[in-house]
């Protein structure tokens, strides 16, 4: 399955110079991607304002939690490829936010057709992202 995680700078940047190499959504209520993503699955990256989709990663590892403490000591493990710090974690830390999806990603391929994009509503991922059949989809 594809998906199509939208993403801030300087997180996006991150995972195209290989230093993000976990995919982190926590969140307060049950909500995508939770339990939605699988290994071998394609995660598409694109940038918060931009239309253009150029790259996407492949799933390695999927590692799901549920329970704020639990979460909290995924996070602190995970840190540095997640691409964040204890005072991020702390920061963002709620009893509430119990839902963690956490995606080991692989090297970032680079579309040799760039895909165009536009975002409808707020939404930070999009479950089953289906390319228009006419783009086709071909990794250098």
């Amino acid at each position: 399955m594809n998906h199509l995680a939208i993403y801030k700078n300087p997180y996006y940047q991150a995972i195209l110079d290989g230093t993000k190499t976990i995919e982190s959504r926590w969140y307060i209520h049950n909500q995508l991607p939770y339990r939605k993503v699988t290994e071998g699955d394609y995660i598409y990256h694109k940038l918060s304002g931009r239309r253009l989709i150029e790259y996407r990663s492949p799933v390695t590892f999927v590692r799901y939690c549920q329970g704020p403490l639990a979460c909290y000591d995924l996070l602190m493990k995970f840190k540095t490829e997640i691409g964040i710090d204890e005072e991020y974690i702390n920061g963002m830390y709620k009893p509430e936010r119990q839902w963690l999806s956490l995606f080991t990603l692989g090297k970032p391929e680079r579309l040799t057709k760039p895909l165009s994009f536009a975002q409808r509503g707020q939404n930070a991922w999009i479950l089953n992202f289906q390319p228009k059949k006419w783009e086709i989809i071909a990794c250098a």
